[in-house]
């Protein structure tokens, strides 16, 4: 194994990243048209089902289902989760309180 660079190997980067604009007019009109619509953090907002559809087409499946954060989409399942054991440290208890149990991805 190559010694890290931390440790005097060799670096991987010798120059910065280029600078880049990751959002554009478009972007920037999107968000504004949803943050108007007063609804951000609901199911029923604006660019919701258009998300999930998608979102289960790009990955090929029937149905695709959001959540408004990590802790929320860990109670979704009805039977009990199975959420990767490296979701964070709060996981395991989550995972109990929701009454399911970790599966490990590789």
């Amino acid at each position: 194994m190559e010694e890290l660079a931390i440790d005097g190997g060799k670096k991987v980067r010798t120059r910065p990243f280029p600078a880049r604009a990751p959002f554009g007019q478009r972007e920037e009109e999107l968000l504004l048209d949803a943050v108007r619509s007063q609804n951000l953090f609901g199911k029923s907002g604006r660019y919701v089902k258009e998300f999930e559809a998608s979102f289960s087409d790009f990955y090929g499946v029937r149905y695709a289902q959001s959540s408004t954060g990590g802790s929320a989409a860990i109670h979704l399942r009805g039977d009990g989760p199975r959420v990767p054991l490296w979701t964070g440290h709060h996981a395991p208890g989550r995972r109990r309180s929701a009454g399911g149990r970790g599966t490990w991805h590789p």
